[in-house]
């Protein structure tokens, strides 16, 4: 997915959009686009152990798995561009879906239990 197409589906998420629902950007919202995008890329590049390389242009390729831009970075650049709008219920709202979404693509390994036991020798 580009920083374009992530782009538009947050922006839709917020219901930033005009009166036939097509996504309408300001000026503002343009120019802070590729450094919304690249503080919600960094932080998902590094749980999913990949190098991250920040986007230029909304053009670029963002490199992360498709389920984790589905179901994880369009709520994540939603809070990002809500805060800087200002919108603080949709930054609020969006900012615990991103987190819940975030912690379910932490890779947790065997867990090995270390609870002494009273019979143990």
């Amino acid at each position: 997915m580009t920083g374009e197409e992530v782009l538009s589906k947050a922006m839709k998420l917020l219901g930033y959009t005009n009166n036939q629902g097509n996504v309408e950007l300001a000026g503002r919202v343009r120019s802070s686009a590729a450094d919304n995008i690249n503080i919600v890329y960094a932080d998902l590049s590094r749980i999913e152990g990949k190098e991250f390389t920040p986007i230029t242009s909304l053009d670029q390729r963002i490199n992360l798995p498709d389920i984790v831009m589905y179901d994880c970075f369009v709520y994540g650049l939603a809070m990002n561009i809500a805060r800087s709008e200002y919108d603080t219920d949709n930054q609020r709202e969006f900012a615990i879906l991103y987190n819940n979404k975030r912690l379910s693509l932490t890779k947790s390994g065997k867990r090995e239990d270390v609870i002494p036991r009273s019979c143990d020798e």
